[in-house]
């Protein structure tokens, strides 16, 4: 699994420590194998800083994500705050990576009924989502084409020229 962000950005922290918390626990009593990959600035003091959490590692800044992206079976955003289009999310689904996250990880990018991610609360039903996905490979899988889709009709290239022909026209 993987979550990427900044620490500096307090809903990055508090998604962590959610993960960490709340999260972590439960996945890796159903999951025992499974591993946690925390990337971004500062993630590797705030993990080094900690009692040692079985199954978590946080590299600090990776120049390229793409490696981790590619050995990622789930995405997880926990947000529970935060303003904005989250570009981690954005990058997530164009790179056909399943999504689990929250309402506001999700705001301005995609609903329930798009049926590219799990958008749970930030509470325990948050962890009962990164269960299904995680036993349920096909559905991930569909979830994850359907998220790339989604990101090639609003966010790619074609869409973003129409949206700019249109305001154009009517200025």
């Amino acid at each position: 699994f993987l979550f990427v962000g900044s620490l500096a950005h307090r809903p990055n922290r508090l998604a962590a420590d959610f993960l960490l918390a709340e999260v972590w626990p439960r996945l890796r009593s159903v999951l025992p194998t499974a591993e946690l990959v925390l990337a971004g600035r500062g993630f590797d003091d705030y993990l080094a800083s900690r009692s040692p959490v079985a199954g978590v590692s946080a590299p600090g800044f990776v120049p390229d994500l793409a490696p981790l992206f590619a050995s990622s079976s789930l995405f997880l955003a926990p947000l529970p705050e935060g303003g904005g289009i989250k570009i981690k999310i954005l990058e997530a689904l164009a790179r056909g990576i399943p999504v689990v996250t929250t309402p506001v990880g999700a705001e301005g990018i995609l609903e329930n009924k798009d049926g590219a991610a799990w958008i749970s609360a930030c509470d325990a039903s948050f962890t009962d989502a990164v269960l299904k996905a995680a036993h349920d490979p096909a559905e991930a899988a569909a979830r994850a084409a359907r998220g790339r889709r989604l990101m090639e009709e609003k966010f790619g290239w074609a869409s973003i020229a129409r949206r700019l022909v249109a305001i154009y026209e009517g200025a």
